[in-house]
C-alpha cells in the first residue's frame, strides 16, 4: 500500500515539474494570425453596436431638432402683417378703330 502511494506522489511531482510545452514559432504564428481574426471580428461587432447606438440618439436629437425650428417657423408665420385688401378693376375702354 506504501509503494503504490510512494510511486503515485512520484507521478504526480514528475508531472507538475515538467513546466509548460514548447511552442514552435509556427504554432506561435498560427496563434496570433487566429488572435488577430477574432479581436477583428470582435472590434466590427462592437463598432457596429455602437453606430447602432448613435444612430438611435441622433435620430431623437434630429427629430427634437427638427421640431424646434418648426416650432419657430409657426410662430413666425403668425406674426406676420395681414396682406392687403386687392384693388378693384378698373374698367378698360377698348377703342374701336375704323378702317
Amino acid at each position: 500500500m506504501k509503494f503504490n502511494i510512494f510511486i503515485i506522489v512520484i507521478i504526480l511531482f514528475t508531472a507538475c515539474t515538467q513546466g509548460e510545452p514548447e511552442i514552435s514559432k509556427r504554432q506561435m504564428r498560427q496563434i496570433d494570425k487566429l488572435v488577430g481574426y477574432k479581436l477583428d471580428s470582435f472590434q466590427k461587432a462592437q463598432q457596429a453596436i455602437c453606430y447602432e447606438q448613435v444612430l438611435v440618439i441622433a435620430k431623437i436629437k434630429a427629430d427634437s431638432v427638427i421640431s424646434i425650428f418648426e416650432n419657430e417657423a409657426e410662430i413666425d408665420t403668425l406674426n406676420r402683417p395681414k396682406k392687403p385688401i386687392k384693388p378693384a378693376k378698373p374698367e378698360v375702354v377698348i377703342p374701336v378703330f375704323e378702317e
